[in-house]
């Protein structure tokens, strides 16, 4: 039981998963059952994934994979913590690194926790499983594997920033990172991503890897982005696959995207362009980039959507369609000229009418008189004999 609990999580589930030991009687399983039962789950992997088991040193790892040895001498001047473009973390190491961790299995550094675990304050989180050594920015302390299990959470999608009370501090990670290697540079591969403004976050135009591409660094040259994961060079200005010698032409995948969004009801953030789904609810959305708006319309949501909207509805009824909103979907193609979303505010406003000039009494108008001295109350004289 105790080689089990040392095993790496990826092959002990396997190995539950599969039935090569049993749940029941694990316990009372030897060594050398288990070492077979780890060699049976690593057969069943691809390549890929039995190289990330063997870079989180995996003990049985290393018993079974022919020349480990030498991979870890080839290795050794390569600092996992290095967040730098040849060590971008893939989709597919970004959710082993935030598999979740077995209950059972505790980390060596640990296992001192045990000895003083009736002392001092207790883990936030499972309340005094182990004595806690970490102190976060708020205040509470957790234990060495639950801060794992909150960081973790904070960088999944949705989560950022791992937190408790407040948002965690690197130093923490750096601690978490010193059991799972890979944790702190996937840490600040998001950090990165999330303090990018949305208008200026690219992504790979492969669809199979969509991995996020930093602004700035060696793969960035003019608007040619060479995707850090996969390698597939993205136009900065349209998010298109890189196209030398012809101009950027995205209306007719703004066309299929608009389609898109109607067909499974989906409402682009007026502000970043992010793509928000809503699951049930009201129609205020609020985007992870801060921005209010109403799902049903794209209009600002200022206590109330703007545009008359409702706060519920059925079915959808009364949605707006994309292309019939006035804050309209498009990609970015020059920022100075062409804006990412066309809002009304951003239109050149016409100038208000002239207020009207305070009208002057005006005498009433009077009859024309035909002798001057009528103006005065005179009579002009009757000439005699008439």
């Amino acid at each position: 039981m105790e080689l089990f609990q040392r095993l790496d999580e990826d092959v002990s589930n396997l190995i539950i998963s599969h039935g090569f030991l049993n749940l029941d009687t694990l316990r009372f399983a030897t060594n050398e059952e288990v070492e077979n039962a780890a060699a049976l789950a690593l057969g069943i992997v691809d390549p890929d994934m039995q190289l990330a088991i063997a870079m989180r040193q995996s003990t049985i790892v290393n018993r079974y994979l022919p020349n480990d040895n030498d991979n870890d001498n080839d290795n050794d001047n390569d600092d996992p913590r290095d967040p730098s473009p040849s060590g971008y973390i893939t989709w597919e190491e970004r959710n082993r690194l935030l598999a979740e961790s077995r209950s059972n299995s505790a980390a060596p550094s640990e296992a001192d926790d045990d000895d003083d675990k009736d002392k001092g304050p207790v883990c936030v989180v499972c309340i005094g499983g182990r004595q806690p050594k970490n102190r976060l920015p708020c205040g509470c302390w957790m234990c060495l594997q639950c801060l794992r299990a909150c960081i973790r959470a904070g960088l999944r999608a949705g989560g950022w920033p791992p937190r408790c009370c407040e948002p965690l501090h690197q130093e923490h990670i750096e601690r978490a990172d010193r059991e799972r290697p890979g944790l702190l540079r996937l840490y600040l591969q998001i950090r990165e991503e999330n303090e990018t403004d949305g208008e200026e976050r690219v992504y790979c135009a492969r669809p199979a890897c969509a991995a996020f591409i930093p602004s700035r660094g060696p793969h960035v040259s003019g608007d040619e982005m060479e995707c850090p994961a996969c390698g597939e060079r993205t136009c900065q200005r349209c998010r298109q696959t890189m196209h030398p010698g012809r101009p950027c032409r995205v209306e007719d995948e703004n066309e299929l995207l608009m389609d898109a969004m109607d067909e499974y009801s989906l409402s682009p953030c007026p502000r970043c362009r992010r793509i928000i789904d809503l699951a049930g609810g009201c129609h205020h959305i609020t985007c992870p980039c801060g921005y209010e708006f109403c799902f049903q319309c794209g209009g600002a949501w200022r206590g109330r959507c703007t545009r008359g909207c409702g706060l519920y509805s059925q079915d959808g009824q009364g949605r707006v369609p994309v292309r019939e909103r006035e804050e309209r979907y498009r990609q970015v193609q020059d920022p100075d000229e062409f804006p990412a979303i066309v809002r009304p505010e951003d239109l050149p406003q016409p100038m208000p009418p002239p207020l009207p000039l305070p009208q002057q009494q005006q005498p009433e108008p009077q009859a024309e008189l035909l002798h001057p001295q009528a103006a005065h109350g005179l009579r002009e004289p009757i000439p005699p004999g008439q």
